[in-house]
């Protein structure tokens, strides 16, 4: 029987990009000895990059596993986008009625290459077959449809 369980404590704070899961990764090495009865993460975040919210939970779980320890997850104050993510993968989620939680929008970016190729000569051509083939090309002009066509996916 033990008298101090051991709880592991995350505290993701700001915006979650490549230098927080980083941070995530070398406090994990230095925890490599202790073996957690249950892993916390508490998160206070606007959100980031998905691709490194799903590697700092990939870290996680992996540490948690080897004791096969839970993970809870609690909702601070602002929990957006792919803070989102990492919150709805605990095993128990845990918020407040006054924490700020969801996914506010989608934006697309489009940088329109079509004048600066023009400009430098370059005639681009693009082969395909079907109508629907291409959407969102950035060497040509937007189209009404394709605008049309992104908002219906979100």
């Amino acid at each position: 029987m033990q008298f101090f369980p051991r709880i592991v404590r995350f505290q993701l704070q700001g915006r979650i990009d490549q230098k927080l899961a980083q941070q995530v990764q070398q406090a994990i090495k230095g925890l490599y000895f202790i073996k957690p009865e249950l892993v916390a993460i508490e998160i206070n975040s606007e959100g980031g990059s998905q691709a490194q919210a799903k590697a700092i939970i990939q870290s996680i779980y992996s540490y948690a596993d080897k004791s096969y320890a839970p993970v809870y997850t609690f909702a601070d104050q602002i929990v957006f986008n792919s803070a989102l993510l990492i919150l709805a993968s605990g095993n128990k989620v845990f918020s407040s009625k006054y924490s700020f939680l969801g996914d506010f929008g989608y934006s697309s970016r489009r940088q329109g290459y079509k004048q600066f190729i023009e400009n430098l000569g370059i005639d681009f051509k693009y082969i395909h077959s079907g109508e629907q083939k291409v959407k969102l090309n950035n060497f040509e002009d937007l189209k009404e449809k394709d605008v049309k066509w992104q908002l219906k996916l979100q």
